[in-house]
């Protein structure tokens, strides 16, 4: 193994790896630092390594110097044991050598041999040809990278130049005079007034909604219901004829007042206020104070029951409807008189000619731009031209003659007023009991009078109409978009959305597969399709095949192959006859 692949092994926390604590390592061989507990040699270009990161491709090796003459040798001593190489990183190519650093201490020796007496040596003979290299090993991991140095101050900014003395304005030209106005036309005929439209229908009794939230009490059934409380006069509560309410509802508001204005004839609701379903629907009398800060009594007659409380239900108190009043009769009105004609209006009287505008003044010469730097002093400002004198405005034409106003009818004298009739009783207010009422339902009939269904498989917000079923639709559907949107069939959780494939046409197909040279056409798409737009496609099964349509006749599709063998597939489309034609491109009328 490489020494810097062996110093990037060790696990050296961010901070620690720097060039002083690595030098430590290779000049010391200090074993408590040694990534493999032992002392190693390592060199400068190791250090380097493991201190700049990954290493690059190295640079090609530079040509070696001649060697110089050996001195005399002494007897080498025994070696000591080499340890086990380590699997050797694959070299870059060597770059240019810098200067050798200085030899970190050597690892402990082997112990010498006794050394014999040195001869004197030889000069040395040129050096053999180098062998080639062996294939290099992996390169070690990088070491981190070292902190990088300050940046250094910059150096101020240099003097902007003088800039040039400014060109003077031109004088501006007199301004031209102004034309006379046109004389003024007379004015047009007035027309006839219009007739009075029909009064409007008027319009439905409005509902209220006032609510109050209280408990229901079944344990007594007369007297002081208890702060909070209603309590109904018969255990059977749809066969009560009296209902007794605190002043004080389960918000500890006192309504005493509220209570008081319930004016008799008016439908109230008392609801479970967690199921909108469980209800019951009154008609109340006049009401009774039974006492100062204390509980009202109310007649009571019942218009509709789904549920008997048992007792401590949160219920509310709901105000619906209040009776109508009684319309009084009107009176008879007089006979108008007729209106005079309109006189006629004047002519229009010629617009005056416009004046001629004035010649502008010429523009001064522009003066030469100066060098940038300090701003110079700016030039003195042309004087403006005079403005011209504003033309005398025209006379304004002569208003035409009003036309003379037509004669007043005489009014005709109010005939008597007849004698108001006694205005009839005023019938029992309608009532309408929605089942399932929650918002956004839309209604639909139960066949029962006075009762309606709100359907929760057909819901309204204003925006977006959603039905939950089967749809049946007779005429024709427009949309911008069209596609289905179903539980996701593999997908737990999730939903899957289909766009409609769309055409110039209303298109339908017909698809199989035969082993006949003949493909029969459902019997209904004699009186369903043009029979001169259709499409076929034929596509071979198991081999390449030619495939052609020789005619369509007889509902049928007739057709050949250059294979002995007929196995293939076939999409058919037609373009349906029995409803009109797509019109592709037209512009909507407003």
């Amino acid at each position: 193994m490489p020494i810097y692949q062996r110093l990037t092994d060790r696990q050296f926390s961010p901070s620690a790896v720097t060039l002083n604590n690595l030098i430590h390592i290779v000049i010391t061989g200090d074993t408590s630092q040694s990534p493999q507990g032992s002392s190693f040699k390592v060199t400068l270009g190791d250090v380097a390594r493991v201190m700049s990161g990954g290493t690059g491709t190295s640079g090609t090796s530079g040509t070696s110097g001649v060697n110089g003459t050996s001195g005399t040798s002494g007897a080498s001593g025994s070696s000591g044991t080499n340890g086990t190489s380590g699997t050797s990183g694959t070299s870059g190519i060597n770059g240019t050598s810098g200067t050798s650093g200085v030899n970190g201490t050597s690892g402990t020796g082997g112990t010498s041999g006794t050394s014999g007496t040195s001869g004197t040596s030889g000069t040395s003979g040129t050096s053999g040809t180098s062998g080639i290299n062996g294939t290099n090993g992996t390169s070690g991991t990088s070491g981190v990278n070292g902190t990088s140095g300050t940046t250094g101050t910059s150096g101020t900014s240099g003097i902007d130049g003088t800039n040039g003395t400014s060109g003077t304005s031109g004088t501006s030209g007199t301004s031209g005079t102004t034309g006379t106005s046109g004389t003024s036309g007379t004015s047009g005929t007035t027309g006839t007034s219009g007739t009075n439209g029909s009064s409007g229908t008027s319009g439905i009794n409005g509902q209220s909604s006032s609510l109050f939230p209280y408990n229901a009490r079944t344990s007594i059934t007369s007297g002081d219901p208890g702060n909070t409380n209603i309590i109904w006069n018969n255990a059977t509560q749809s066969a009560s004829t009296q209902i007794n309410v605190s002043h004080l509802d389960r918000n500890n508001d006192d309504i005493d007042v509220f209570l008081a204005l319930i004016p008799s004839g008016t439908t109230i609701i008392i609801q479970d206020q967690n199921n909108s379903t469980q209800f019951q629907k009154w008609i109340v009398g006049v009401g009774v104070d039974a006492g100062p800060n204390t509980y009202w009594t109310y007649p009571v007659t019942l218009v509709q029951s789904t549920f008997q409380f048992t007792g401590g239900e949160n219920i509310l108190f709901i105000v619906a409807q209040l009776p109508s009043g009684t319309s009084g009769t009107s009176g008879i009105d007089g006979t108008s008189g007729t209106s005079g004609t309109s006189g006629l209006s004047g002519v229009n009287g010629t617009s005056g000619t416009s004046a001629t505008s004035g010649t502008s003044g010429t523009t001064g010469t522009s003066g030469t731009s100066g060098v940038d730097g300090t701003s110079g002093t700016s030039g003195t400002r042309g004087t403006s031209g005079t403005s011209g004198v504003n033309g005398t405005s025209g006379t304004s034409g002569t208003t035409g003659t009003s036309g003379t106003s037509g004669t007043s009818a005489v009014n005709g004298a109010s005939g008597t007023s007849g004698v108001s009739g006694t205005s009839g009783t005023s019938g029992t207010s309608g009532s309408v009991n929605i089942l399932n009422n929650v918002n956004n339902r839309l209604t639909t009939a139960t066949g029962n009078a006075g009762e309606l269904q709100a359907e929760a498989n057909l819901t309204f917000d204003g925006s977006t109409l959603r039905i939950t079923g089967d749809t049946v639709m007779t005429g024709s559907l427009t949309a911008a978009s069209k596609s289905f949107d179903i539980p996701h069939p593999t997908k737990e959780g999730y939903r899957l959305r289909y766009g409609v494939l769309e055409g110039p046409e209303h298109g339908v197909y017909f698809r199989g597969s035969t082993t006949q040279k003949v493909i029969e056409l459902p019997d209904y798409w004699v009186g369903l399709v043009h029979e001169d737009s259709f499409t076929v496609n034929l596509t071979s099964i198991g081999k390449p095949c030619e495939n052609y349509v020789i005619e369509i006749k007889d509902n049928k599709v007739f057709f050949d192959s250059g294979c002995e063998d007929i196995n293939v597939f076939y999409l058919i489309y037609a373009e349906r006859k029995d409803v009109e034609k797509v019109l592709l491109e037209y512009k909507p009328i407003k």
